[in-house]
């Protein structure tokens, strides 16, 4: 396995909390009074090197940070964006964002990992609301002729049980392994091994959630190419929502600053039956997932 390469944001942060004479507890309570919430091992890991932020509320909380340290605004989300590269392959479950630097986590070459596209997903809201899974369909690319093996890495809100992947389909399913500071799980689904670089094959497996509270939206996929053709629905067993959105993400880049700007956009959608669902052909959507309010 190899380490990390985390770049410039730890010494920047590390410069950054020095610079402002406060310790990790009050930074932790001088964000907490700005309603966001981060623990002071959190902070201690990012300056020290150990892990960087990754979830997407770590990621949201970067410019409440540069508040209360009083850095010029920008100062830790551009280099942080730019140890993460120009990564395009980004994977998020619920709220979280991953990319090629969780795979090199694992010691996973990005070149060689399989390009893999999604074609749908379709989610299962248990009786209780408080379990779910998720039926997911890929159309996968081989990159090398002795890359035959696709990993998903995943991560999950504090409270969660780590997702689970199972009854896969078309491929053999792997050991998990946890990695990062234990808030990473990386599954291996592996492909027949006659597979040549170029080959298309197809993949499909679910995976299971648990939640602490009613689960309000589904898996919140992200996509490494631009859509042609997605599809996604949900199947309440049980409880209806009340209201229930499609939402299509967008990302634009900020030129002048080098910052990602992410809108959200909502779109009211019918339950029949107890069923959902919606089909995403813009290829300027960048992520898609369904919301609903109990």
């Amino acid at each position: 396995m190899t380490t990390p390469k985390l770049g410039q944001f730890a010494t920047v942060f590390r410069s950054a909390v020095a610079a402002s004479g406060m310790t990790l507890s009050q930074i932790v309570d001088a964000m907490a009074d700005e309603g966001v919430k981060v623990t002071q091992a959190t902070l201690s890991y990012w300056q020290s090197g150990r892990s960087a932020p990754r979830r997407q509320s770590s990621l949201d909380s970067i410019d409440v940070l540069e508040q209360v340290l009083g850095t010029t605004p920008g100062t830790l989300s551009r280099v942080l964006a730019e140890d993460r590269g120009a990564q395009k392959s980004m994977m998020y479950h619920s709220s979280h964002m991953l990319g090629n630097s969780s795979l090199e986590e694992f010691g996973i070459d990005p070149r060689t990992e399989p390009v893999t596209v999604v074609l749908r997903d379709d989610s299962i809201i248990a009786e209780d609301a408080r379990t779910s899974s998720a039926i997911t369909d890929k159309t996968v690319r081989i990159m090398a002729d002795d890359a035959t093996t696709m990993h998903i890495i995943d991560t999950w809100d504090k409270g969660d049980e780590a997702m689970s992947v199972r009854d896969v389909r078309f491929a053999r399913l792997g050991e998990a392994v946890l990695g990062g500071d234990g808030s990473l799980r990386m599954t291996p689904l592996e492909m027949p091994s006659s597979l040549k670089r170029g080959d298309l094959y197809r993949v499909e497996y679910s995976c299971g959630f648990s939640h602490p509270k009613r689960v309000v939206d589904t898996l919140r996929r992200w996509f490494a190419q631009p859509v042609v053709f997605y599809s996604s629905s949900v199947h309440f067993l049980g409880i209806q929502p009340a209201v229930i959105q499609a939402v299509e993400v967008r990302v634009r880049e900020m030129r002048t600053s080098g910052r990602r700007s992410i809108s959200e956009q909502p779109k009211p959608v019918e339950l029949v039956d107890g069923y959902a669902q919606y089909t995403v052909l813009d290829p300027s959507v960048a992520a898609f997932y369904f919301r609903w309010y109990w």
